[in-house]
């Protein structure tokens, strides 16, 4: 019997794996989390939800849908309560003077699921609005980050 190196184990060797008891984090997360935030803030500042024109929602959504903050989804949903979705209605009697015109937004929404509630509607799609719209709205009054209020 022979110990040590012999043909067959150098085939078949295998480099012991260094075992770490650490827990390893992936940085890029939280990086990319915070990249996140901070142009949420920055779109949030923005905009005021409660004043804003029909004109600067759709400035809103191509910003943030340019950022891969909004799905696909709710673009849409808050892209009927912009300029060009309104005045490109058939029969449309929005004038540039009503496109400019500011509408508080947040309780336009709240004011349209109250409606579709009344009339045994689904709100899915204008509740997940609402709640996005909602966060935006904390993020613009939350501080800046390293700004100590």
């Amino acid at each position: 019997m022979q110990i040590g190196n012999s043909f067959l184990d150098s085939i078949f060797y295998k480099p012991v794996a260094v075992k770490t008891d650490s827990v390893t984090v992936d940085l890029s997360a939280g990086l990319q989390t915070a990249e996140v935030t901070d142009t949420t803030h920055e779109i949030a500042a923005k905009f005021d939800l409660r004043n804003i024109s029909p004109r600067e929602i759709d400035l809103m959504a191509k910003e943030l849908r340019l950022h891969d903050m909004i799905s696909d989804i709710d673009v849409f949903e808050l892209l009927t309560y912009g300029a060009d979705y309104l005045s490109n209605q058939p029969n449309s009697l929005y004038s540039e003077e009503m496109l400019d015109t500011k509408i508080d937004l947040l309780g336009k929404l709240e004011q349209e699921i109250a409606n579709e509630k009344a009339a045994n509607n689904p709100v899915e799609a204008h509740k997940n609005v609402l709640e996005f719209i909602q966060k935006m709205e904390a993020r613009a009054r939350m501080p800046v980050a390293g700004i100590i209020a």
